[in-house]
């Protein structure tokens, strides 16, 4: 695979296909992650700067943990879309990741040592 096509995580640079993390979140859970990040498509057209629209989406790739930094917490079960890319009969998943699709609800705002959370009013 070429390395334009590898999917790499967009905060720490892992190849998530690697290290068995290619996943699906909710869509709030993965919004929360990219808010005020992204950026339009931009291209020079004889030496301007134009927009082709909204970001490429196959450009947002996140590890597990680097996700669970920017939203502040460990994710769990109910923040996965129920999809067969997150069945771990179906596909091979990473330790962290498995751990995170075994963890209730309830622990789901587990916050994460370091992150602030000035929008929320707390911090750890």
């Amino acid at each position: 695979m070429s390395d334009k096509l590898r999917p790499l995580c967009c905060d720490c640079g892992i190849g998530t296909l690697a290290i068995d993390e290619f996943y699906m979140v909710n869509d709030d859970v993965w919004n929360e992650a990219w808010a005020g990040r992204r950026k339009p498509q931009l291209v020079e057209f004889f030496g301007c700067l134009a927009s082709l629209g909204p970001p490429d989406p196959r450009q947002e790739i996140l590890c597990i943990g680097c996700l669970e930094k920017r939203i502040g917490r460990t994710l769990c079960r109910a923040d996965f879309k129920d999809v067969p890319l997150n069945d771990p009969n179906r596909m091979k998943l990473s330790e962290r990741l498995l751990d995170r699709l075994q963890i209730g609800d309830q622990p789901c705002a587990r916050p994460i040592p370091g992150r602030l959370r000035p929008d929320l009013g707390i911090s750890d």
